[in-house]
């Protein structure tokens, strides 16, 4: 999250996230000096009207979603409220951040597409991580977007200077992947 944060705002950009959401988020737009604005969320996941009214009094850089097992809530977006909030970033030109990481732990009913699925559209970047599916703890993932919003991710001096991925731990997720 806080490289993404770092990468694709700048102080003072307003940004969504939904209400709740991940504390810990929050402490990263904070540290980023952003303006968080809070959206309302059912037992569906975030109000999408919410949004729509937001839309009228703010021009977010972004919005950041749990659409899938939210943390804390638990909840999961319907896929008519995902398709929409894709539609509405591209109308009003946001980018949504989706804290992807819970989607592989649906154990009953069906799983949803992961909002990732939508991305072809540019306005969608999808964060996953290894630490909710291998091993807890493990701090390592991945990105899935369009190539423009990646890039800007990979081209980061953290990366190059090798104060970012960790490389033992990489390789082993490599070998881990390559195995099956």
């Amino acid at each position: 999250i806080g490289r993404a944060a770092a990468r694709l705002v700048q102080p003072g950009d307003t940004i969504f996230v939904e209400e709740p959401t991940y504390f810990l988020a929050l402490r990263v737009f904070a540290d980023h000096r952003l303006n968080v604005v809070s959206l309302p969320t059912d037992t569906d996941g975030l109000v999408i009207e919410a949004l729509e009214e937001a839309l009228r009094h703010y021009r977010p850089a972004l919005i950041y979603v749990i659409p899938t097992h939210q943390n804390p809530a638990g909840r999961t977006l319907p896929e008519a409220r995902r398709r929409r909030l894709v539609e509405l970033a591209a109308e009003h030109d946001f980018l949504v951040v989706a804290d992807e990481v819970y989607h592989l732990l649906t154990y009953t009913g069906a799983q949803p597409p992961p909002l990732a699925a939508q991305a072809s559209g540019g306005r969608v970047l999808s964060l996953g991580s290894f630490s909710k599916i291998l091993a807890p703890g493990l701090r390592l993932g991945w990105i899935q977007g369009a190539p423009n919003h990646v890039q800007r991710l990979v081209n980061s001096g953290l990366l190059d200077s090798g104060g970012g991925l960790n490389p033992f731990t990489s390789g082993l997720i490599r070998v881990a992947l390559e195995a099956g």
